[in-house]
């Protein structure tokens, strides 16, 4: 991933989705800039994820169908090592899968940049709660309370399931 200046963040990447300019703020305002680094973040996140598990998948079934296939080529020695060499990194690549949780992250991540998205073109528009803000807050003020709320109902879910183990029981 690309990085650009730093931010509150962290460093901003560059931009891979498109998200609607809005004309009432200036292009650099710093709460939009981060607002939009976040929903990057995420989508960038998410495409990660899947494309790392289906490569693995792929792996899997690539070196688990070459398994049988060495018995037929190969003889003696050689095709008991072939034969465990593959099975090695089939049983490698099922850990790093296991190890990564890329199954369950891509759809997290994906859901919490598709609102993230949803909330930035409300506010672009000026429709939903940014039409009228609450007393008191800019509709800006509402979208950074917004975006950081999915953000920490993320990190939330995380922790959570950081404190269970491997048999879903908590710790």
């Amino acid at each position: 991933m690309l990085l650009g200046r730093p931010n509150a963040i962290g460093l901003l990447p560059v931009h891979h989705i498109q998200l609607p300019v809005i004309s009432t703020l200036p292009k650099d305002a710093p709460s939009l800039q981060d607002v939009d680094a976040r929903i990057d973040f995420y989508d960038y996140t998410a495409k990660r994820a899947m494309n790392r598990y289906h490569f693995m998948r792929f792996l899997q079934l690539i070196f688990g169908a070459s398994i049988p296939v060495s018995q037929v080529v190969a003889t003696g020695v050689l095709a008991r090592i072939l034969a465990a060499t593959l099975g090695a990194i089939v049983f490698i690549v099922q850990g790093m899968e296991s190890y990564l949780h890329d199954a369950e992250h891509y759809p997290a991540y994906r859901s919490v940049a598709e609102q993230m998205k949803q909330e930035r073109t409300l506010f672009s528009v000026g429709g939903g709660r940014y039409a009228e803000p609450p007393m008191g807050k800019t509709s800006l003020v509402v979208l950074v309370e917004t975006v950081e709320g999915f953000a920490l109902q993320d990190r939330h879910g995380w922790a959570i399931t950081q404190q269970k183990d491997d048999t879903g029981r908590q710790s």
